[in-house]
């Protein structure tokens, strides 16, 4: 499932059909008024429908292997946000619970010394304010990350290709980042495959075999990889030398209209 996380999509959508350009700018009217917006019920109401999109666009399955990465972001971001709260350690937020008082700190076994330190002697409390920011900034990345998503799923990279090179963009540097989103994937799910494999064998995840191994599929993994993605663009005319031609950008119906929907996203955004 990993080698789908940045894959194309081959339907016939509406979003399918807009140009590159009329894409890459809706994601940056939508991202702008999303990192500027600090309304839950808005951003919450924007995540679930492009969670909406994605279900109808790449199906069940790849919902759900976003949603569980959208899961451990959540497990990673709020926690953190709740418990360290930068505000709090500014003086500028109240501790709604405490997890370690600041005169109990030192107390703390071996990281007693180390917590009083990075926490500058004021503890590790809960506050709420945290949950919220931790809460929104979830949501904030979430969207950006599911807006890149859904580019990726319904622009196939040849166009992004052309259509970049035909401004300007230098060939290869277009190629370049299309080949890193699909070479990141590609070794994310063989490094896992290999990890399952190694430890059915019986070796562990602490021991030097395991680093050792791990370490030799992925070099090999990673140049057989790059020496077939190398042939693949060489065969299809992706050349890394010089730029396209430049070519007037044409916008038709349904480009405008995604631009307008797209508009009024940002609008609902930032309109208190």
């Amino acid at each position: 499932m990993m080698r789908e996380l940045f894959q194309y999509v081959d339907k016939q959508t509406f979003v399918h059909r807009v140009n590159v350009f009329s894409k890459l700018i809706a994601v940056i009217m939508v991202t702008w008024g999303v990192m500027i917006s600090y309304d839950f019920i808005k951003l919450l109401l924007l995540m679930i429908s492009l969670l909406a999109i994605c279900l109808s666009i790449g199906g069940l399955q790849r919902l759900r292997f976003y949603t569980k990465l959208i899961i451990l972001m959540a497990l990673a971001i709020v926690p953190s946000q709740a418990l360290f709260y930068w505000r709090f350690y500014l003086g500028e937020a109240e501790a709604t619970l405490w997890i370690i008082h600041p005169d109990e700190l030192l107390k703390v076994p071996i990281l007693g010394p180390l917590l009083f330190m990075v926490t500058g002697g004021k503890g590790i409390a809960f506050c709420m304010e945290g949950l919220i920011h931790g809460t929104l900034v979830l949501l904030k990345l979430g969207i950006t990350w599911m807006l890149g998503a859904l580019v990726i799923m319904t622009t196939k990279p040849g166009d992004i290709v052309r259509a970049l090179s035909s401004i300007g963009v230098p060939r290869g540097l277009i190629v370049s980042a299309i080949t890193t989103l699909r070479f990141i994937p590609l070794t994310m799910e063989e490094a896992f495959i290999t990890s399952y494999c190694l430890r059915m064998r019986g070796v562990k995840r602490t021991s030097y075999t395991y680093a050792r191994l791990m370490l030799r599929n992925a070099i090999y993994n990673a140049v057989a990889r790059s020496q077939v993605m190398t042939l693949a663009l060489e065969l299809k005319g992706f050349g890394t030398g010089g730029t396209g031609g430049r070519r007037n950008i044409v916008f038709k119906a349904h480009d405008l209209g995604f631009i307008m929907v797209a508009l009024s996203v940002l609008l609902l955004l930032i309109m208190s």
